[in-house]
């Protein structure tokens, strides 16, 4: 239904007639120090998910619109060179952000500014997850070690994941029929 939704809410999106860096973009109060040595800049942006497509095609969808969210109180900008990480806890607003910036979801404000001068490159996510327990995607095949394991979670920071997902922690089945994990709006 996900996929139906982005597909949907992109046919439906204005088709652009000339090039993006060409339209007349929106003037913030950073954009003086905006040129090619500073690509992006995001002033008072604020994302909205779960309305991205009309309420008539929400209804037709099956969905409703009370499952939108906010994310606000972006701003920053990025300089040419610099790549940008986003990072922090499951369902914190990470892909929110990323897609508000490449214009997958509209700004949930008017005062949102998201500028840019040149080109802004997205590098995403290609999650590869077999309907399985969380271990054995972390082992993939791999005999089960306790002390190699336990080094694996703590280095990639999924504790406060498994906390998250009850007390079968990480014996939870995921992927087509287990639980929806980060990024799966």
């Amino acid at each position: 239904m996900s996929a139906v939704r982005r597909l949907t809410a992109f046919l439906y999106r204005e088709t652009r007639s000339e090039p993006f860096e060409d339209q007349n973009l929106p003037k913030c109060a950073s954009e003086k120090d905006l040129n090619t040595n500073q690509p992006l800049a995001l002033v008072s942006a604020s994302f909205r998910v779960g309305s991205n497509i009309s309420d008539a095609s929400m209804i037709e969808l099956g969905t409703t619109s009370g499952t939108s969210f906010t994310v606000s109180g972006f701003d920053f900008s990025v300089k040419k060179g610099e790549v940008l990480a986003v990072c922090g806890p499951v369902g914190s607003g990470k892909t929110c952000l990323i897609n508000g910036v490449i214009d997958e979801i509209p700004s949930a404000s008017q005062e949102t500014e998201v500028v840019t001068s040149g080109s802004v490159a997205y590098v995403s996510q290609t999650p590869f997850i077999l309907n399985t327990t969380l271990r054995e995607n972390i082992l993939f095949g791999r005999p089960f070690r306790q002390d190699v394991y336990d080094r694996v979670l703590d280095a990639c920071c999924l504790n406060p994941d498994l906390d998250q997902l009850g007390g079968a922690r990480d014996l939870t089945e995921i992927g087509e029929r287990g639980v929806t994990l980060s990024g799966g709006t």
